[in-house]
Parts: C-alpha cells; sequence; structure tokens
C-alpha cells in the first residue's frame, strides 16, 4: 500500500495548479524567481524567464487554462473510487506520453543542446521561447508528479481487484483461504 494514494497527489496537483493560476494572474515575477526554477534551471543551463515583471493578457490566458485544468482534474477525482481508477489509468499514461517528449523536447533542443544546430546552421524557432528555465521545471515537476501517479494507481488497481474479488468469494459462499488465488474468480 503506498504512503500516499494517486488521489491525494492528484488533489495536490490542483492546488499546485490553482495557485500557479493565482500567481500569473497577480504577480508572474514571483514563480520565475522561485527557488525550484532557479537552480532546476541553472543545472540544466536553461535560459530565464525575464519578461515576467507583470501580469499581460497571455500570463491571464494561463491562469485561465490553469484553472479549468485544475477544476476538470479535481472534478474527475471526487467521483467514486472504482470510477476514478479507471478514469486516472487511463488519462495518466496520456499525459505522460505528452510529458515525456515535451521535457526531452525543451532540454534537447535548447540553445547549445544535444540535438540543436549550432554556429551557421542554427535558425531560431518559434519554439526557442518554451525553452525557458520556468517551461522545463514546470514540465519536468509535472511528468514526476504523473509518474508517481501513475506507479501508486498501479498499486490501488491491484488492491481494488484483491478486495472485489474477496466480495466475490463471500457472495458465493467461499471463504477464500491463504492458498487461494484471486487471479481467477472461477477458480
Amino acid at each position: 500500500m503506498a504512503l500516499i494514494s494517486a488521489f491525494n497527489i492528484i488533489k495536490a496537483s490542483v492546488v499546485f495548479h490553482l495557485t500557479l493560476a493565482y500567481f500569473f494572474l497577480t504577480a508572474p515575477q514571483k514563480i520565475v524567481g522561485q527557488n525550484a526554477v532557479l537552480v532546476l534551471g541553472d543545472s540544466m543551463q536553461m535560459p530565464h524567464v525575464a519578461d515576467f515583471d507583470k501580469a499581460t493578457p497571455v500570463t491571464a490566458f494561463v491562469a485561465v487554462v490553469l484553472s479549468i485544468l485544475a477544476l476538470s482534474d479535481f472534478t474527475a477525482v471526487s467521483i467514486t473510487e472504482p470510477l476514478a481508477v479507471e478514469y486516472w489509468s487511463s488519462i495518466t499514461p496520456l499525459r505522460l506520453a505528452f510529458l515525456f517528449p515535451f521535457t526531452a523536447y525543451i532540454y534537447l533542443f535548447k540553445a547549445g543542446g544535444y540535438a540543436n544546430n549550432t554556429g551557421v546552421y542554427y535558425k531560431t524557432r518559434s519554439a526557442d521561447l518554451l525553452m525557458n528555465s520556468f517551461t522545463f521545471t514546470f514540465a519536468f515537476l509535472e511528468l514526476m508528479m504523473w509518474f508517481w501517479v501513475f506507479i501508486t494507481l498501479k498499486d490501488q488497481r491491484r488492491e481494488i481487484a484483491v478486495k472485489v474479488l474477496k466480495e466475490q468469494s463471500k457472495a458465493q459462499g467461499r471463504i477464500p483461504g491463504p492458498l487461494t488465488s484471486y487471479a481467477s474468480p472461477m477458480s
């Protein structure tokens, strides 16, 4: 059994997204000045964001998107446990399938990165604006959190399956012993 359930991790993510949305609306410079953003950005040799001096229409839009994401996640995590486990078991791999390549892309294609052309062959791209310490830190923290949710959900799904099989065994009048396999309800 996991120390922290997947649903508690997702609820913490909701609080994190709502907090980010609030700061994007009110004081975006506080976000990019956080120690985690600075340390992780420096360790990965990412450029720092200097354009978050005050709130802009772009930061307001990001705040709205983060708020909608947080509210939809909170709604989905609030449903009954078996349904929530099925929902998050299908959504979490999709989020990871986006976050793994996105985080790798930011790191590998940054200015001076391993997969980026330098010198005469370097051409600026519109995606270069994504390659900064804040975007990398956000993507990396999201990746770590959703991978933690994925691992925890696997454990929770197993526990729920064992509980359901025990209830089915009791309903059929069988008492499962220590050697009874829960792999098949027909055993």
